[in-house]
């Protein structure tokens, strides 16, 4: 009789590519849809954490911060 493979076996690989660590707090970033008037808009790397404000893009390079006002 064979053995049921484990569901779990992609999971580690997904959710490593749904978050990053922020370069400069440390703390978690989310991939996040951004549209801007003046500037690059796309998909960035955006930091959960909002007063750090660090946006990274898809290949890793650090843009202009989000000022949330």
């Amino acid at each position: 009789m064979a053995t049921e493979a484990s569901p779990v076996v992609g999971d580690d690989k997904v959710k490593d590519s749904q978050s990053q660590e922020c370069p400069k707090c440390g703390n978690e970033m989310s991939m996040t849809r951004i549209i801007r008037t003046e500037g690059p808009s796309g998909m960035f790397w955006v930091c959960d954490d909002y007063s750090c404000g660090t946006v990274v893009n898809k290949s890793g390079v650090e843009v202009e911060q989000l000022n949330l006002t």
